[in-house]
């Protein structure tokens, strides 16, 4: 291989690992937001605009599946049949997030009064949500390191080639 594919090869093997990361992290929000019945409608890996989309009942898609899900609605299909939550990969892969009902971020004031919204659950539930990221990443960081040392990591031992004379290590000092 070429320098310029190295290099490539480098910066794909970077993105997935970061990716995969991003994807660790989200999913610690998302299974705590589902688990304390807050309505997640977008689970993204990425931002900007979605390059492949997937809704329970619609499929795979590209761009977003919200027009079709909501005119699916509007004709009297059945939610059930339908997945409330969106799953997205985004054009700029540098980060993710779930988007929850009642959690605005460029809106702090913004309300929602359904019941499965963000803003009505407790204070509890909320930190529990915001918090599991980070917990998840330090479970996965304690998963990954068993695999990496049951897989075996080498220590090489330090090996002294030559000590020049008179250089301070060619010095021995008793205690």
């Amino acid at each position: 291989m070429d320098l310029m594919s190295n290099f490539y090869f480098a910066f794909a093997l970077i993105v997935i690992g970061f990716g995969f990361l991003i994807f660790i992290h989200e999913l610690g929000h998302f299974l705590v937001a589902k688990m304390v019945g807050i309505k997640t409608t977008q689970f993204a890996i990425g931002f900007g605009h979605s390059l492949i989309t997937w809704r329970k009942g619609i499929g795979f898609r590209t761009g977003t599946t919200e027009p079709e899900y909501e005119k699916r609605l509007a004709e009297g299909a059945d939610p059930s049949t339908l997945g409330e939550t969106e799953y997205r990969l985004n054009y700029i892969p540098l980060g993710g997030y779930v988007k929850m009902l009642g959690q605005e971020d460029m809106d702090p004031t913004a309300r929602s009064d359904d019941p499965r919204a963000f803003n009505n659950k407790s204070v509890s539930a909320r930190f529990a949500v915001i918090s599991a990221g980070v917990i998840m990443n330090l479970i996965f960081g304690m998963i990954f390191f068993v695999i990496a040392f049951m897989s075996g990591v080498m220590f090489p031992p330090a090996i002294v080639g030559e000590v020049a004379p008179n250089a301070p290590a060619a010095a021995v000092y008793a205690q």
